[in-house]
């Protein structure tokens, strides 16, 4: 495109900017609208006052397609080498700090990209290892017909040969949070200074603009093994077992739990694809359809009568003017209704709701704003009443539905027949409304807030600055209505975005976008939780177990540790979402209380990878927790003390060859130096890999998890052929013998004192036997 130099150019939407390996004439700035930089590895979004072409001079080319994505103004600074810039900060100064912070944004999206797509990429290459792997088994168990798919053999994990300091792209990142104004008086003091940064970032952008477009292709190449246009993929593959299964009179619902999932992680991948690279997976999306429909018609019975059908019907009618009826139902005022409803019928009528623009961002921003207070004052009015509410309300408080223009017809009739289900398994699990009630009823404390803070806490910190008074403190501290409003602006409406996943296009509304399955699939039944969390605690046995002081003063035991389960509970939060949270490992600062996990109500991920991530971390933050300051304190032994110890100096570490500690440094890096996180890769290789005979981990790293998060009884017995396995189980068995040996004498002693055992002492006893 021919651009005017040194001037405002004004572009139509869809105009291409520069072409992507074109020489590079221009770096230019955003005035108005948004310019898009499109590559076959990343997406991103260009707002207002952001600079680009930048790092792309450095090289000579540019690196991506640049398109306006809407009418848009830009001012094109021609160039022609790296010393150009030097001019461009003689013009105006503020420029240095302008480009840096353009770049310092630029890393910040790229990276989460980066992250998203490397995430995706990972967990479907461990997918399609054990898919496969069943797919053969369960044809070859069967005697029944499979096929071996080329180049699944030859599938390999991506390794990057691109050298990239996760370190300095933080930095970075952590200075697009700064205020404009202070990059640009900062950077405005030293021109050499502000060129040393820019050669910098330029780099950085570089390796990760590369690394993007390594990890898509892997990505893309990893998905055509599961899902391709041939028929020889997994996933057509599995359907054709499935089939083979009907025809001898077999219908294997594992078989067919499997190509549900496989579906949800087709639709997954593309999801991903779609959003952070502008790509979408190459499918005939038709006949994929087509193909699992007439799956799930063959396996569902018909469940709906003809009544029933009438019934859904009517209530779909019913929820015409949903909004209305919500605010007339909370008695909206005015000033608040007016503002919530011009910022939904935006969003209604936008063309791209997933959009990062300004003026998108502003009506997210005013609708969540409302949102928590509806949705409070909505709960209050419907618990006071305690009889039938408008479906649309009752829609609004279980699925966080608003707006019927916002979702299809069908979508509509799935969400008036969908139910929760019961309470069926090992963990309590409540639906916000279930738990919202019960902190009316005054049977549960309200959770901690993202700063860690007690409901208690929170008022004696107001107490102490003088905003309250001693009394008030003691007349909110019984207050329910005052306990349930920090519930809602505090757990609910920071894991509510947290759950979703998407931080930056976030919106608490329910809309079709969010679905990339249909309403019944992505629905997160209480079953579907219970079942998934039995799934991973039938591997990790213990991890809910702690040690705990045993008092019974009728049966004369005055003192005995008991190890004790304490499963958590489990809360279900009205939105549509790819993550679980681990909220609290505890609650009222009891070690005997249950911890807290926060599901999404309906999810568009895997459920178990979602629990094993919570099972790691809350066996992290329950470990430090109950070691309290000496929690990374290598004198006292302990799952996180040893762990830090570890990563701290692995570099050290005789046990480790020097390619097992490069791998290591590459976990390091993508668990940003957290040393919680780095463990979750680990615990999620341990329970998916290692539990399966896999080698996954390092000597060190296995025999730690093995020490303490030991595998169940049974599986343990299964790898007990392996000598790998057998020397990381060593200290564990020795541990565990000698603590049996402890509970003998010291119920030996008892019993001399004709002190009979009771339940809670034959249970310790059993846990260390028989686990």
């Amino acid at each position: 495109m021919l651009l005017k130099p040194n001037t405002v150019n004004q572009l139509l939407k869809n105009t291409v900017i520069f072409q992507e390996q074109e020489e590079v004439t221009y770096i230019c700035m955003v005035l108005k609208g948004r310019i898009t930089a499109i590559n076959h590895g990343s997406r991103i979004v260009l707002t207002q006052g952001c600079m680009f072409g930048i790092h792309d001079l450095f090289l000579g080319r540019y690196l991506s397609n640049y398109v306006a994505s809407e009418d848009a103004v830009i001012y094109p600074f021609p160039v022609s080498g790296v010393d150009s810039l030097h001019e461009i900060f003689a013009f105006n100064k503020d420029y240095q700090g302008v480009i840096i912070y353009s770049l310092c944004y630029y890393i910040r999206e790229l990276s989460q990209v980066l992250e998203e797509i490397s995430r995706c990429d990972e967990s479907l290459f461990e997918y399609l290892k054990d898919e496969y792997s069943y797919y053969v088994n369960a044809g070859h168990s069967s005697k029944l017909p499979v096929y071996a798919i080329p180049k699944f053999e030859e599938l390999e994990g991506y390794n990057s040969e691109v050298e990239f300091n996760h370190r300095e792209a933080d930095f970075f990142c952590e200075c697009s949070n700064l205020p404009l104004a202070a990059v640009k008086t900062f950077y405005g003091h030293s021109e050499s200074m502000t060129m040393a940064h820019v050669e910098d970032a330029c780099a950085i952008l570089a390796n990760l603009t590369l690394n993007c477009q390594e990890v898509t292709v892997h990505l893309e190449d990893t998905f055509k093994l599961l899902m391709n246009n041939s028929e020889m993929c997994l996933f057509k593959r599995t359907i054709a077992l499935y089939q083979d299964f009907k025809k001898d009179g077999l219908v294997n619902q594992e078989l067919m739990r499997r190509i549900d999932n496989m579906v949800d992680r087709i639709n997954s991948v593309d999801k991903i694809l779609s959003l952070y690279t502008n790509h979408s997976v190459t499918l005939e999306r038709k006949e994929f359809e087509e193909l699992y429909l007439s799956l799930v018609v063959e396996t569902e019975p018909e469940e709906t009568t003809n009544n029933d059908t009438a019934d859904i019907k009517a209530m779909v009618d019913s929820l015409h003017g949903s909004m209305r009826q919500i605010f007339n139902f909370v008695e909206l005022e005015k000033e608040k209704e007016v503002p919530f409803t011009k910022a939904v019928d935006y969003f209604v009528n936008a063309e791209d709701r997933l959009s990062p623009d300004d003026e998108m961002r502003l009506k997210r921003r005013e609708i969540t704003k409302l949102y928590y207070e509806i949705y409070e004052r909505a709960f209050l009015i419907s618990y006071k009443k305690q009889k039938a509410i408008p479906k649309a309300i009752d829609l609004f408080l279980r699925y966080g539905f608003v707006d019927e223009r916002l979702l299809t017809e069908q979508q509509l009739h799935s969400l008036c027949k969908l139910d929760a289900g019961t309470n069926e398994g090992p963990c309590r699990i409540y639906t916000l409304y279930e738990w919202f009630s019960l902190i009316m009823q005054g049977k549960r404390e309200p959770s901690k807030s993202e700063f860690d803070l007690e409901y208690v806490d929170h008022l004696r910190a107001l107490r102490k600055k003088g905003e309250i008074t001693e009394s008030v403190e003691k007349e909110l501290l019984v207050d329910v209505e005052k306990k349930l409003h920090y519930e809602v602006t505090n757990m609910f409406a920071y894991n509510n975005k947290l759950l979703n996943g998407q931080i930056s296009i976030f919106i608490p509304i329910l809309y079709k976008e969010q679905f990339y399955n249909v309403v019944e699939r992505a629905m997160l039944t209480k079953q579907k939780i219970n079942d998934s969390f039995e799934k991973v605690l039938a591997i990790d046995y213990s991890a809910f177990h702690r040690e705990s002081l045993y008092v019974n003063a009728e049966a004369g035991i005055e003192k005995e540790y008991i190890m004790k389960q304490v499963l958590p509970e489990i809360i279900i939060l009205p939105v549509v979402g790819s993550n679980g949270s681990m909220w609290q490992e505890i609650s009222i600062k009891r070690r005997n209380n249950p911890g807290r996990f926060l599901f999404p109500q309906f999810i568009d991920s895997n459920l178990d990878d979602i629990m094993i991530k919570l099972f790691a971390r809350f066996r992290w933050e329950l470990c430090r927790c109950i070691q309290g300051t000496a929690w990374n304190d290598l004198k006292h032994k302990s799952l996180t003390s040893e762990y830090v110890d570890y990563i701290q100096f692995y570099r050290r570490n005789h046990d480790l060859s020097e390619e097992r500690k490069e791998k290591l440094k590459l976990q390091i890096q993508k668990g940003r130096n957290n040393t919680r996180e780095i463990f979750v890769i680990d615990y999620e290789a341990w329970i998916k890999g290692e539990a399966s005979g896999a080698i996954r981990l390092n000597k060190v790293a296995r025999d730690l998890l093995a020490t303490y998060c030991p595998f169940s009884k049974e599986i343990r017995e299964k790898l007990a052929t392996q000598p790998l396995f057998v020397e990381a189980f060593a200290r564990y068995q020795r541990n565990t013998t000698k603590k049996i040996r402890e509970l003998e004498l010291r119920f030996h002693a008892l019993t001399k004192e004709k002190i009979e055992l009771t339940k809670e002492l034959e249970d310790t006893m059993s846990f260390y036997r028989e686990l």
